[in-house]
């Protein structure tokens, strides 16, 4: 829905009108050069550029003779209190200063639609909230079309409209009843309680019995980047068949810990030792060679290999993507970046567990997914941890913060 908004897609039924015109007979240029506008979860930078450079791009793309890009490009800085990112670059950035950024960026053009995909998917409360008062800010000069899983959005919204097996199911405007919606076939919004759970539905894999040593030992690790001290002295243990959540605000460095944890990136300080033996006293390429035979895992971001297709994506599980997937897997040929995020996330997270490697490091992994994808995903990781594997997720998600052994505050 998103990419035909954009442009980015043709419908294969109906039309999508701004101010009476068709937007498939104006092409994805002219139409987000003068109607609309987009931020997604990522936020939507060049990571090469500077802050005050991503926003002056896009300021010079609108002919505005009454502003200069230089005046409204300090105009939005001021405005969303950049000034002290300015001359930071993307990557730098707490993801909370990335999406104030996104949304200077999408707002530089002047478009009359803004579209948000999932923003505050990788959001703490404090900073979901600001976001979401910014978006609020905007109604009566920009319609605001917001796409997420996150009720906490429902309390700045003049309507809501809830999708369903793709159908639209319920909507409501402030202050009036809901509606469930039935069509010309008799179809209606589904009730959470007439579905079977996801724990129910899957045959339970037998309890193994777990070493009582740890096998993850994490010692006075710590973390800083330039003056920046990210964390420091953590330390924590984990035994197989052990869950642990990481909490904390937005960059808080929830993200950087799992990839100190995978090998990936080194900490300033301290010691991650697995079956006893530092990981980084590795070298690079031994270190991938470990990563590869020991962690499943789950990062956030865009994957550099989208345009395989699924069955090719599958190929190291040795498995059916109809078998493994279900519905999702009839569309093997397709290439990922045809699905949406939560089909991604879903089929990464399935794809990681069939591996059955003894660490899975998961980075927000239910922040793309409704509420009985979530189920489904907690259900697999309690079967997981069940036959011994350790896993250790950053997650907001109230299911998974119950299931965790311990959680890890940053």
């Amino acid at each position: 829905l998103v990419k035909i908004l954009t442009g980015f897609a043709q419908s294969s039924a109906g039309k999508v009108l701004f101010a009476d015109l068709d937007i498939s007979k104006m092409g994805p240029v002219t139409l987000r050069r003068n109607f609309v506008s987009s931020i997604d979860q990522k936020g939507n930078l060049l990571t090469d550029l500077t802050v005050k450079e991503n926003i002056a791009l896009a300021c010079s793309l609108i002919i505005d003779p009454t502003n200069s890009v230089e005046i409204r490009t300090l105009s939005l800085i001021g405005h969303y209190k950049l000034q002290t990112v300015a001359n930071a670059y993307p990557d730098e950035l707490a993801s909370s200063e990335r999406q104030m950024v996104a949304l200077a960026v999408a707002l530089a053009t002047n478009p009359k639609i803004l579209i948000a995909d999932e923003p505050s998917g990788e959001l703490d409360s404090h900073a979901a909230q600001i976001l979401y008062q910014a978006l609020r800010e905007l109604s009566g000069k920009v319609t605001v079309i917001l796409v997420t899983h996150d009720p906490r959005a429902e309390v700045i919204a003049d309507q809501v409209v809830r999708i369903r097996n793709g159908r639209i199911s319920q909507s409501w405007r402030y202050g009036e009843a809901e509606i469930n919606v039935v069509d010309q076939f008799g179809w209606s919004h589904s009730d959470k309680t007439s579905a079977k759970p996801a724990s129910k539905r899957r045959r339970k894999l037998p309890p193994v019995s777990l070493k009582r040593e740890p096998a993850l030992h994490v010692k006075d690790l710590g973390l800083a980047i330039g003056e920046r001290n990210i964390f420091s002295e953590l330390a924590f243990t984990a035994s197989p068949g052990e869950f642990i959540a990481i909490s904390g605000a937005a960059g808080s460095g929830k993200s950087s810990l799992l990839r100190i944890l995978s090998g990936i990136k080194s900490p300033t300080q301290g010691v991650v030792k697995y079956g006893g033996v530092d990981i980084h006293e590795f070298n690079r390429t031994d270190r991938a060679i470990w990563r590869g035979r020991t962690i499943g895992y789950l990062a956030q971001g865009a994957d550099p290999l989208e345009n395989i297709s699924l069955s090719d994506h599958l190929l190291s599980t040795g498995k059916d993507p109809l078998t493994l997937l279900g519905e999702i897997g009839a569309h093997a040929e397709r290439s990922l970046n045809e699905f949406s995020g939560g089909e991604r996330a879903r089929i990464e997270i399935l794809k990681l567990l069939s591996l059955k490697r003894p660490l899975l490091l998961l980075d927000e992994p239910t922040s793309q997914l409704d509420e009985m994808r979530t189920n489904e995903i907690t259900t697999l990781i309690r079967d997981y941890l069940a036959q011994g594997g350790i896993a250790i997720a950053s997650t907001r998600e109230p299911l998974l913060l119950k299931l965790a052994n311990f959680i890890l505050n940053l």
